[in-house]
């Protein structure tokens, strides 16, 4: 299985495609439970198509974008939780994909090969929770479009200003996802001043990127006169969050760190010692964020 991916090969996506079709399948067939998150996310998208805004008629802390997507969700689809695992298959899929292709690109490994979507795809399945259209799974899409434009930032040293400013702007958005993924915001920040000679204009316009989509939200709140609501059940809760444990965190600490140590042990070595430590700062606040969301599960 390990040799299968090691060649430089897109159609070995092909494959990867099977697999995950292969251990999804108990999934599809065995739907019939829901989990305490995804009803929430029914209920929200329900309750906005009855009528009710978000933070003036629905109380929850969740994102703006996550709210508006369950919405559509609901709006397309009912109850339908088939539907939802459907769409989160062909997300993980796109996801793993798009790393091996980012991967290669980047050349971040000496051998140019698709393990890395492998165990990408492979990490998602040490849990139910991490299977499910959750608002993390979504907003994770975002993450690795910065990771893009980080890579641009550090490898090749671009001097054009879009590639700051869309690093910023992928991490906000993946923030009206899952507001704790702002952690990675300080992240970049960090990396961009040990592995960049970034001028304080840069870091300006990485703000900028990353404030825009949250002044958007705050302006369509204050149209419709609910940015009181907005500040008082999004986002001071998600400065200060109640957490709801779902499962102790034992599990994220000892399981995950593992899984993550078999996928390295078999990815090829790495030529870029600045792309080694990238990895080791980028795990940083991924542990962080781990520890800060205000329900506790396996993400």
């Amino acid at each position: 299985m390990i040799r299968y991916f090691r060649v430089n090969d897109p159609y070995r996506l092909a494959g990867l495609f099977v697999l995950l079709l292969i251990l999804y399948l108990p999934l599809f067939i065995y739907n019939n439970q829901v989990t305490i998150p995804e009803l929430r996310d029914l209920v929200l998208g329900e309750k906005q198509n009855e009528g009710f805004r978000m933070y003036v008629g629905v109380i929850d802390n969740s994102a703006p974008l996550a709210a508006w997507t369950h919405e559509v969700l609901d709006s397309l689809f009912g109850r339908s939780l088939l539907i939802r695992h459907i769409l989160a298959f062909l997300i993980i899929f796109l996801q793993s994909a798009y790393v091996g292709f980012l991967f290669i690109s980047k050349k971040v490994f000496s051998e140019n090969t698709y393990l890395p979507s492998f165990f990408y795809a492979l990490l998602f399945f040490f849990s139910y929770d991490t299977l499910a259209l959750s608002n993390e799974l979504i907003g994770s899409g975002f993450l690795l479009l910065a990771l893009n434009y980080l890579f641009q930032e550090i490898e090749f040293r671009t001097d054009r200003d879009e590639s700051i400013f869309n690093l910023g702007l992928c991490i906000s958005l993946a923030s009206l996802f899952a507001f704790s993924f702002t952690i990675f915001l300080i992240g970049a920040i960090v990396v961009l001043v040990l592995f960049t000679r970034s001028t304080s204009r840069k870091f300006l316009l990485l703000i900028f990127g990353y404030l825009l989509p949250h002044l958007f939200v705050i302006s369509l709140a204050f149209l419709r006169g609910s940015t009181t609501e907005l500040w008082e059940f999004f986002y001071l809760p998600n400065f200060a969050p109640g957490r709801s444990a779902f499962v102790t965190t034992r599990v994220n600490d000892r399981i995950y760190p593992g899984l993550v140590g078999f996928a390295d042990a078999f990815l090829p070595p790495d030529p870029s010692q600045k792309v080694r430590d990238l990895e080791f700062l980028g795990s940083v606040p991924g542990d962080y964020r781990r520890g800060i969301p205000v329900e506790i599960r396996p993400d």
